[in-house]
């Protein structure tokens, strides 16, 4: 059963994570999903971030692979992952990182023409690729 519990809900309503679930009412290309013991913000049906309530706090996870450049990388890896208001502040920074990463698979299509793959799925590639060739992606 998908269930967060009276504290998660609370911090979302009135605490915390209320930034989080404001964006998401605003941003109609924004959706929240509940877990079991966390929640995934999608932007565009893709997993922008995870929250998971930990005993005293939460961990915010944004996955690398979506970024493009080392200095995005390094964004995200300077993030606190038990920070929530470092993960308010670079929020909208997270929605483009997420969004030039899908761009980018977009434009490498040609490279990586296999039509029944995810979107997930080909970002992976590109990564794997980005092990070959260091430098092309992060």
């Amino acid at each position: 059963m998908r269930l967060i519990d009276k504290r998660f809900i609370h911090d979302l309503l009135e605490g915390e994570l209320t930034t989080f679930l404001g964006e998401v009412k605003n941003n109609k290309t924004l959706s929240l999903e509940i877990r079991d013991g966390y929640i995934n913000i999608y932007h565009r049906g893709g997993n922008l971030l995870r929250i998971t309530q930990k005993k005293e706090g939460y961990e915010f996870f944004f996955d690398a692979k979506y970024c493009i450049q080392e200095n995005d990388k390094a964004l995200i890896e300077s993030l606190s992952k038990r920070d929530s208001i470092s993960y308010i502040k670079h929020f909208y920074g997270l929605i483009e990182l997420w969004i030039n990463g899908l761009k980018l698979i977009q434009n490498l299509s040609v490279n990586i023409n296999i039509p029944f793959l995810s979107t997930i799925q080909r970002l992976w590639m590109l990564n794997i690729k980005s092990r070959i060739f260091p430098g092309w992606i992060c």
